[in-house]
């Protein structure tokens, strides 16, 4: 007996070929999906926090305290911060939730752990949503 033909997701979706989509219209479907889009907000945001953080320590310790010297002391004690509190944050990550993570920022390496741990489920739910493994892209 003959098994009928396994339908492959482009062909699912009512496309006529089997080719790939090409680059520019598998990116932008991406942005379709809402869960991305805030995943690459928070990525964002949380960057330009630490670089506009960085910034201002820069100027503060540099030209209003005069002492350029401090700065590698300065930007290292941030880092190390950073570093020493990611334990915690993937403690409340596991018992409170992500959001809550998110929100308690101490040090900055909430912002930037989090969008990276959560990679993974975006990839999943726009594989759900799309249907064509287009975040592979990324």
């Amino acid at each position: 007996m003959a098994r009928p033909p396994v339908k492959r997701p482009l062909e699912a979706l009512g496309s006529t070929t089997s080719r790939m989509p090409g680059f520019v219209s598998n990116f932008v479907s991406i942005f379709r999906n809402h869960s991305f889009r805030m995943h690459i907000a928070m990525y964002i945001f949380a960057y330009a926090t630490m670089d506009v953080l960085m910034g201002w320590l820069k100027f503060y310790i540099a030209d209003y305290l005069g002492r350029p010297g401090f700065l590698t002391l300065g930007l290292g004690s941030i880092l190390l911060t950073q570093i020493f509190s990611i334990p915690l944050y993937i403690a409340i990550a596991n018992r409170k939730g992500h959001a809550t993570a998110y929100r308690v920022g101490l040090g900055q390496s909430a912002a930037v752990l989090v969008p990276f741990q959560l990679l993974p489920f975006v990839a999943d739910v726009d594989d759900r949503v799309s249907g064509t493994g287009s975040f592979t892209l990324l």
